[in-house]
């Protein structure tokens, strides 16, 4: 079988874009259809590379390291799993396209054949774990810097901040980096930023204060939904890939009860 190269691009590029959306299934990863669709771009331009070029571009490891770089540009280079997904999911997909080309199936029908794999196994886990599946992030706004916080909802969360009332968000100071006020030290009480506030925490491992602020701006999203919260945020020192939000924090329907905006 003959294929030119713009037809090799776009196979490519499909099946890479659908090993992206079977990864983002699989691990629960946060899935943006445009950052997709550059990386899968991008890792068909890498294969149109090495079919043109020598062997050495069509190893496992320049293989994997391709993989790992679509990961990184579709779900953030701190989401190993992506790119573990990623691979595993082109592997499968591709080693399934193989059989059925083998068979003399066509190439059209076998791509729709991957397409119609891929959202079943994707309907069949969001069936599985209920609505709420996708995960929860928050994206904050601290003196014009930004964050991205994955959220995970802890219903015994109820701290509350300062006059107000604010529920808080409890995060990991990794999570916080690029936001935080150089000097800044949670151990260091003493370097408490200006219009930060101390906040009491009870934890398992005893009583301790922490330094807590209240963003900027704060956008809530789960899948296509997006809603705009408000909570104050504690910082926390410990390791840690989530944060942990309050119950009603993690509810458009409540948020708008409470005066904030949905469908941002």
């Amino acid at each position: 079988m003959r294929v030119r190269g713009e037809e090799f691009l776009l196979i490519n590029g499909w099946m890479n874009y659908l090993s992206l959306l079977l990864a983002a299934c699989l691990g629960r990863i946060p899935f943006r259809p445009g950052r997709a669709a550059i990386a899968a771009g991008l890792g068909s331009g890498y294969a149109l590379l090495a079919w043109m070029g020598d062997g050495m571009l069509r190893g496992p490891i320049p293989l994997l390291l391709a993989a790992a770089v679509m990961g990184g540009i579709a779900f953030g280079w701190r989401e190993m799993r992506g790119a573990a997904l990623t691979a595993a999911a082109g592997l499968l997909l591709s080693g399934g396209a193989d059989y059925l080309l083998g068979r003399g199936i066509g190439t059209g029908p076998t791509l729709l054949f991957c397409g119609g794999i891929t959202a079943g196994v994707c309907l069949i886990l969001r069936w599985r774990r209920g609505p709420g599946f996708e995960p929860l992030t928050a994206r904050i706004t601290l003196s014009g810097r930004t964050a991205r916080l994955p959220l995970l909802r802890d219903s015994g969360n109820l701290l509350r901040c300062g006059i107000a009332g604010l529920p808080v968000v409890g995060a990991p100071i990794g999570l916080l980096r690029d936001i935080l006020p150089p000097g800044i030290d949670p151990n260091d009480l003493a370097t408490l930023p200006r219009g930060w506030r101390l906040l009491r925490i009870r934890t398992a491992a005893g009583e301790k204060t922490v330094m807590c602020f209240v963003p900027d701006d704060m956008i809530l999203r789960r899948g296509r939904r997006a809603w705009r919260g408000r909570a104050a945020v504690a910082v926390m020192d410990m390791p840690g890939k989530y944060a942990l939000a309050p119950e009603e924090l993690c509810r458009p329907d409540r948020a708008a009860k409470e005066g904030y905006h949905a469908g941002v």
